[in-house]
């Protein structure tokens, strides 16, 4: 009898160090929350306004949990698989007051970088995932987790990544899309809702790109152009379209290189033709996603083609498909 009780308490522990190993919650006071980071300031609004502000010193006396996770590159690459340590996105919320679902939340760094997530993505849904070592989609049964994150693998972020970034994770330890984990992470703040979109990129693969993808793509390769009427225009060029459906396998090298034309369709079904011999490496070819720095009113949104080298009558508004036309041969 001792010895069948014996063997049920070593299960037990087994069972419970695995869960420990793959999630556990850090309370205050902790060894493991005894932090020390680089000097920050994060400075955290909430929907009406109130303001909190933390630095390196009290943002580690909040209840921490260290979970796995990581991230693909926008070529498909798997960058990041580890461990994770931080505070998580609702813990940072209850500060001033939490969210609700009428809300979306705007996350900035530094640098000039931000993402808008939406409020099921600050619960945990809404991400699309992929098994940590293969690369390939990989749908979550759980509910994630968004944090922000100071340790990785136990220490401190690099120079280049922190001294905080966003991160998402889970017990299974998916990954998820790179332009989520928003480094430098300086300012969070409750805003108002925003129209969510998708735009169908169709080539040798269909892909889609969506609000928060592009989002990332203006962060990085953002262009504007001045109308006549001196309004501003900003997206990025058509032809990073192309290369991003190349990055993400929707096209191949050898497949452009042979010749190809983009067609873009409104919402209306009207629909321009523009050749590769326009489109090629031309910034004057803009696909913009704000005017005036504000998202596009209807009926532009929520993309327009604008710019120099763009017609009247190549000037899609409303634009909710792109077919990449691939010459045959």
């Amino acid at each position: 009898m001792d010895k069948k009780i014996i063997a049920i308490a070593a299960v037990i522990i087994v069972i419970v160090a695995s869960i420990a190993s793959r999630q556990l919650i850090l309370q205050p006071g902790n060894e493991e929350s005894n932090v020390v980071l680089s000097p920050l300031t994060l400075t955290v609004v909430g929907a009406s306004g109130e303001q909190v502000v933390l630095d390196e010193n009290n943002i580690t006396d909040l209840t921490a949990i260290t979970s796995r996770g990581g991230y693909k590159t926008s070529g498909g690459l798997v960058a990041l698989v580890g461990n994770f340590t931080g505070v998580s996105m609702s813990t940072i919320l209850d500060l001033v007051g939490g969210m609700t679902s009428d809300s979306t939340l705007t996350v900035t760094a530094a640098d000039g970088y931000s993402m808008v997530f939406t409020y099921d993505q600050i619960n945990g849904n809404g991400y699309n995932t992929y098994d940590p070592n293969t690369g390939s989609e990989a749908p979550s049964n759980e509910q994630l987790t968004l944090m922000v994150n100071y340790l990785c693998n136990g220490e401190t972020l690099p120079e280049d990544k922190g001294p905080l970034r966003m991160a998402i994770v889970g017990s299974s330890g998916l990954l998820t899309e790179g332009h989520f984990w928003v480094k430098f992470v300086s300012k969070i703040e409750v805003t108002p809702n925003i129209r969510d979109w998708a735009v169908l990129v169709n080539a040798t693969t269909s892909l889609v790109m969506d609000r928060q993808a592009f989002t990332a793509d203006i962060n990085h390769f953002g262009i504007s152009w001045t109308d006549d009427s001196g309004d501003v225009w900003t997206g990025t060029a058509l032809w990073r379209w192309v290369s991003w459906s190349n990055y993400n396998g929707g096209v191949s090298n050898q497949s452009l290189d042979a010749g190809y034309s983009v067609k873009l369709i409104s919402g209306d079904g009207y629909s321009a033709i523009i050749d590769d011999s326009k489109v090629k490496m031309n910034d004057n070819i803009i696909v913009a996603a704000k005017l005036n720095d504000a998202l596009l009113p209807d009926p532009y949104w929520p993309l327009t083609l604008v710019g120099a080298d763009v017609s009247s009558s190549e000037s899609v508004k409303n634009i909710v498909q792109m077919d990449i036309l691939l010459e045959e041969g």
